[in-house]
């Protein structure tokens, strides 16, 4: 098993076991390369220390005030003593004032720390077994193979720490190995197997290793970075607007909203500005044809061309709105470089650059932050990330790889190394991880993530590929060949078409062939589901549309047959309210004469008199203002008899005629 994946997960089980510094997650492994070497009377040398590290546990190139620091805690210990500026064993070790023969201490440390090892290992396998399974390789005779692939998918997420590891991207690596490894990842993920807190553990460890490397000072976890400009790639910048996938959007933001607790500021470049507009341009323009990349988050949510038109015009705000400020790379007022920029330009080409702009625009970036730097000297502090001024972040591990081999003898001042001027995202994030005491615990798992999606999603280079095998591809029209472009990419067909595509003659061919059929049946047949589909939308708009003129005659005959029965309750309510008054005026007239006429015995007398002359001016009144006592009383009896006839007929009607009133 390779020792880099090894040493990786041993630091990531420390971390969990409580040790948070950085240089205590490296230390087990110094002192047991110094059981192995150290002679008592014998002064340690650190050149020899740093070659084994590198052998035996891929600690490479290890930064000798790294080595000078645990040697130091080592010393605290009472496990070395420092004497003449060289560092001894002790004969005796001194631990919680009891002291013990170190030859003694050291055997049992090395046959802990070996057993742990051993686990280790034997977990690392079993992810390489499980990787096998997925490929259907055999993990014995491709082990090798297996090995190589996942440190590949580990190298090109910006984790480069391990022996050789240049040679991968040299040695027929290819995007259908990274999608392999991404698509394994994913689908390990998706089950929550140990599998995948396993390859979780192992990235972990590789965050905290390359931290290590990263500065010859230790981080100061307390200290915030006010001082300190973080200027963003085109990549980054796209993720930080959530315009990418959904894995990479969250890694993005959670490194943004790290970076602003921290007082980080973070910033972009004019020429970065002008990338993100012509990407997003590009993606509008060409959104319904063939492309070598795209936009995620828009293909998703399925946005129109107008809101993203819309998007573009209010595109410098949105980023703004993000807290990232804008500012031109000729701003910075020390306009002096060490060292010549054509030089840099023919070292970067290695990468393979697409367009030549590209490339210049990579050159700016790196150059205005040497220049916002200032001149090295005096009391700098670049040798730390809190003093280091300006950091270009990008997401791009080959651009990082090569700069920084570019500045290897450049970027020393007394001894130590400066800050790098580039960086990935991965080591930026995980440094601010450090900072902020791990307050984000799923860093590693948004970053673990973010890698295996990036994997499995066609790559440029892969797409570009595809595209070159349809032009050779003349057995097809354009018309043919677009719609087979589209479907490769719309779907994501990604696996078997660059497997496909990667042969040669005429397997190819048929590949091709047999994919257009399949998309032609398909179409087809939803052509002729579309056909079905409107013939029964048809039936039903016809079935509906007799079924509202059958309410319709309903309604009408319904609304005719209350009409006649309001008609006929109106008039009878009337004639019967007529009756009952008139027959009420006639019985109080005759009352109230007939009481005045037993009382005065007189045939006409005032009293009778009185009260036809009150009925009379009570009906006038009624009949002037329809206010009488009398026209009251007749509308009162006239709505109850008009209430009680209608609800009778109501009811006959609702008897007679059911289907009027469903």
């Amino acid at each position: 098993m390779n020792s880099s994946i090894v040493s990786a997960l041993y630091i990531s089980v420390l971390k969990k076991e409580g040790k948070n510094d950085i240089l205590d997650l490296i230390l087990p492994f110094v002192i047991a390369t110094i059981a192995e070497e150290a002679i008592l009377g014998q002064p340690l040398s650190i050149s020899d220390l740093q070659k084994r590290l590198g052998e035996d546990y891929d600690l490479e190139d290890l930064p000798a005030a790294v080595i000078k620091s645990l040697l130091r805690r080592l010393c605290k210990k009472g496990i070395l003593k420092r004497e003449g500026g060289e560092h001894y064993l002790y004969k005796i070790y001194n631990a919680d004032n009891q002291k013990k023969d170190m030859q003694s201490y050291l055997r049992e440390f090395s046959r802990d720390f070996t057993e742990r090892l051993i686990k280790n290992r034997e977990s690392s396998e079993k992810v390489i077994i499980k990787l096998g399974d997925h490929l259907g390789v055999n993990p014995e005779k491709k082990k090798g193979f297996l090995e190589t692939s996942l440190l590949a998918f580990f190298e090109h997420s910006g984790h480069d720490i391990v022996n050789d590891i240049g040679r991968l991207k040299y040695n027929g690596i290819t995007d259908q190995r990274l999608f392999n490894v991404g698509q394994f990842v994913l689908k390990e993920h998706e089950k929550k197997s140990s599998t995948y807190l396993l390859i979780l553990q192992m990235l972990e460890g590789f965050m905290l290793k390359k931290i290590v490397y990263f500065q010859d000072e230790v981080i100061n976890e307390k200290s915030k970075l006010n001082n300190l400009n973080i200027y963003l790639d085109t990549i980054i910048i796209l993720r930080a607007l959530g315009l990418k996938t959904n894995e990479e959007n969250k890694s993005a933001m959670a490194m943004m909203k790290l970076a602003k607790e921290l007082k980080a500021k973070p910033f972009c470049f004019e020429h970065n500005f002008d990338e993100v507009y012509g990407i997003i341009s590009n993606y509008l323009k060409n959104r319904h044809r063939f492309q070598t990349q795209t936009l995620e988050a828009f293909d998703y949510k399925k946005v129109d061309d107008e809101s993203i038109e819309t998007y573009l015009a209010s595109l410098r705000s949105e980023i703004e709105n993000k807290g990232i400020s804008i500012v031109d790379n000729e701003t910075f007022e020390d306009k002096s470089i060490d060292y010549d920029e054509s030089e840099l330009t023919r070292h970067l080409k290695s990468i393979g650059y697409s367009k030549e702009e590209a490339l210049q625009n990579d050159i700016k970036s790196i150059t205005s932050i040497r220049r916002s730097r200032g001149k090295i000297g005096g009391k700098s502090k670049l040798t730390t990330i809190e003093g280091c001024k300006a950091i270009f972040v990008t997401g791009n591990a080959n651009l990082v790889k090569e700069t920084k081999e570019f500045f290897v003898n450049k970027d020393t001042y007394e001894g130590k190394r400066m800050v790098p001027v580039i960086m990935t995202d991965v080591e930026l994030t995980t440094i601010l991880w450090i900072k902020s005491s791990n307050s984000r615990d799923d860093l590693p798992e948004l970053k673990l993530l973010q890698n295996a999606r990036t994997a499995v999603n066609p790559s440029p280079r892969s797409m570009e590929e595809v595209k070159k095998k349809l032009e050779l591809f003349e057995s097809l029209t354009p018309e043919s060949k677009g719609l087979l472009e589209r479907s490769m990419l719309d779907n994501y067909a990604y696996s078997e078409i660059f497997e496909q595509t990667s042969a040669s003659g005429k397997s190819t061919d048929e590949f091709l062939e047999k994919e257009y059929l399949k998309i032609k049946d398909a179409k087809s047949k939803n052509k002729q589901l579309t056909s079905e589909n409107k013939r029964l939308h048809d039936e039903k708009d016809n079935l509906e549309r007799e079924r509202d003129k059958e309410r319709q005659i309903r309604t009408n005959l319904r609304e005719q047959f209350l009409e006649k029965i309001r008609n006929k309750s109106d008039k009878a309510s009337q004639r019967k309210a007529l009756l009952l008054v008139s027959v009420s005026f006639i019985f109080l007239s005759l009352a109230v004469g007939t009481g005045t006429y037993w009382l005065s015995n007189q045939l006409l007398n005032f009293g009778y008199l009185a009260g036809v002359a009150f009925f009379v001016l009570d009906y006038v009144h009624g009949v002037i203002l329809d206010q009488s006592l009398t026209s009251r009383y007749y509308r009162w009896i006239e709505g109850r008899f008009k209430k009680k006839i209608y609800n009778k007929h109501l009811h006959k009607l609702k008897s007679e005629q059911p289907k009027l009133f469903i």
